[in-house]
């Protein structure tokens, strides 16, 4: 017999902290790096805190955010890049869940690659795999552009989950097979959004039910 467990409405994050610390504790091959530190190179985060962009280093603990872009950008950034007047619902999402998971920054390519630099811009899209090799965890957006927020996050809402109650019975509905979601996706078509998923050693999908752990 399996308890069934009911969805939230809103994503529970103390649950996704523990598949992730089940993960850094036990297995050994997520946590082996492919690359030596020697193969560090200079890369830009956005601090969840401040919402301003700061240098990263070898020690930085960051999220990465893989995405679909949207047909505009919906900000304003500064000359020095350093400051944004606004964010897409979806961004806002992200810092807020990379804090929510116990991590300060947040890596995110419209605005951690630099745009008034052009080697440093070439250097950094050159080095794409170290970027999601090395976060903590890559936050999978399958939503169709920027304008949307994160399912379970903030507010956008989840798809709701078929639930009935028959005396000291309850039945639930089960959710589709994740890889059904994840296949049927825009995010999944796209080459690039692709490779991200498999440079990243753990990703998080968030699709309009729930929410997926893989590593």
């Amino acid at each position: 017999m399996i308890t069934p467990r009911k969805r939230l409405d809103a994503v529970d994050f103390d649950f996704v902290r523990s598949w992730m610390s089940a993960c850094r504790e036990s297995h050994g091959e997520c946590n082996r790096s492919v690359y030596s530190d020697a193969a560090y190179f200079p890369m830009q985060v956005l601090n969840c805190d401040t919402a301003e962009i700061e240098p990263g280093s070898k020690s930085t603990k960051y999220a990465a955010l893989s995405y679909v872009w949207g047909k505009e950008a919906s900000q304003v950034i500064t000359k020095d890049h350093s400051r944004f007047s606004s964010f897409p619902l979806l961004m806002r999402d992200a810092m807020f869940a990379a804090k929510k998971l116990g991590l300060k920054y947040l890596w995110v390519d419209r605005y951690c690659i630099s745009k008034s630099d052009p080697l440093l811009k070439h250097e950094q899209i050159k080095n794409m795999d170290h970027i999601y090799e090395r976060a903590e965890v890559t936050l999978v957006a399958l939503v169709d552009d920027p304008f949307s927020g994160l399912p379970g996050v903030s507010t956008h809402s989840r798809a709701t989950q078929p639930f009935l109650k028959l005396g000291r019975s309850q039945i639930i509905g089960a959710m589709h097979d994740p890889k059904e979601l994840i296949w049927s996706s825009k995010w999944w078509r796209r080459a690039w959004t692709f490779q991200e998923a498999l440079l990243s050693k753990r990703r998080l999908y968030f699709t309009h039910e729930q929410v997926y752990f893989e590593c």
